[in-house]
């Protein structure tokens, strides 16, 4: 696998500085990610631990490393792009041998053909225009060895609240959206684990919820589109 080493002292830019702008600065960030740590992320590498292909993970939209530095305190081979030349820095602030890269996600990504066993998209579908993601789903199709994952987690275009958090959500999906775009790129649905908008501290209600969710009311009553999808 070839990927350009980072010095430990600062991030190698990829981009111009007039590239850069917009993907996140030290602000954002600051904003977002204020006091999270790796074990925010346990359930995530929980999830691709149970439903993913065992191996190497490409973290797609690492931000600042926090999901990186669990995999890696586990032991786990995890490389991470990002747009952000402040998120990178952050990260290698942290953990200096943190395996990172800048690099924009409307470009073929830095890797070989069936290089990578799982690929992560944590909130990072709604940043991306149609066209961007078009590119992105088609790239993790490229880099997956075969039985490989993509784990795609982000708010669904229904929940609205969650939405408009965060101005940078410029393209959020329904669920059934999500599933096209997966399958256009040549991807098999393995999970959809989305959740309901309503009722997530009642446990009965929120099972019934979740009986609902299967019907064609989910793109209206989910408050995730998430989804596993592997390549055949």
């Amino acid at each position: 696998m070839v990927i350009d080493e980072i010095p430990t002292d600062k991030v190698r830019i990829i981009m111009s500085p007039a590239e850069a702008e917009g993907i996140g600065d030290r602000a954002y960030f600051d904003t977002w990610y204020k006091g999270r740590t790796p074990d925010f992320y346990t359930g995530i590498l929980r999830e691709i631990i149970q439903f993913g292909r065992p191996g190497t993970i490409l973290d797609l939209g690492c931000g600042a490393g926090f999901f990186m530095e669990l995999a890696t305190q586990w032991g786990i081979d995890v490389w991470g792009i990002d747009g952000s030349h402040a998120a990178l820095k952050l990260a290698l602030e942290r953990v200096p041998t943190l395996k990172v890269r800048q690099w924009h996600l409307s470009n073929s990504l830095p890797f070989p053909e069936q290089s990578f066993d799982n690929v992560l998209l944590n909130q990072v579908v709604e940043h991306l225009p149609p066209t961007v993601l078009v590119t992105v789903l088609s790239e993790c199709y490229r880099i997956l060895r075969p039985e490989g994952v993509v784990f795609v987690f982000s708010p669904a275009k229904a929940n609205r609240a969650e939405v408009e958090k965060d101005p940078t959500h410029c393209n959020p999906l329904h669920p059934s959206e999500l599933r096209n775009y997966l399958r256009s790129a040549g991807l098999v649905i393995v999970q959809e684990p989305n959740s309901a908008r309503f009722f997530q501290h009642r446990p009965l209600l929120s099972k019934l919820m979740k009986r609902i969710l299967r019907t064609a009311a989910e793109d209206w009553l989910s408050g995730t589109a998430n989804a596993y999808a592997k390549r055949p």
